[in-house]
């Protein structure tokens, strides 16, 4: 299911729950416009022209493909800033490696790798780079947006990929 899909899913269910309790649509209306997502979780910006989707909050196998769902739905080259997704155990390797194809059929066109559970991914149809060092990940990152790409960056909480995002509003205000 698509974002979108879960998106008007989640809306419906507010106007049913609303209706229950006899909300006019208009206060549920208001409701629905004065939210906002928390701090990291898919939060969007655009920065002279390059729209930053920051979901850097935390990551894992199912949470980094709806993440790529979402991004698919935005023109423009499409960049990933991924973090390793940790707690994945034995299975780690194989999910990491999982979100190449992922990426590619929701037609990312670049992914930057931070983190030592992504080291081994690998692609043969999207350009990789692997990062040890988060500042020059900044750089090169930074060095590469162009008016109208789109990044998303996803990261298990602990590699503090929020600061990737704050370099960017930074660097490109």
């Amino acid at each position: 299911m698509g974002g979108d899909d879960k998106l008007s899913e989640n809306i419906n269910v507010c106007y049913q729950i609303g209706h229950f309790f006899n909300v006019s649509d208009s206060v549920i209306q208001e409701g629905l416009q004065g939210y906002q997502s928390a701090s990291h979780r898919m939060t969007k910006s655009v920065v002279r022209g390059v729209t930053i989707l920051d979901d850097s909050y935390n990551a894992n196998p199912s949470g980094v493909e709806y993440a790529l769902q979402y991004l698919r739905r935005f023109k423009g080259r499409k960049i990933l800033v991924l973090g390793s997704m940790l707690e994945l155990g034995q299975h780690s390797e194989i999910e990491h490696q999982n979100i190449v194809s992922l990426a590619v059929n929701e037609e990312v066109d670049i992914i930057f790798l931070y983190g030592e559970e992504t080291k081994k991914m690998t692609s043969d149809t999207i350009s990789l780079s692997y990062f040890e060092e988060k500042s020059q990940l900044k750089e090169v990152l930074l060095a590469e947006c162009k008016e109208g790409d789109v990044v998303l960056v996803k990261g298990s909480r602990s590699l503090r990929m929020e600061e990737i995002v704050e370099h960017l509003h930074h660097a490109l205000s």
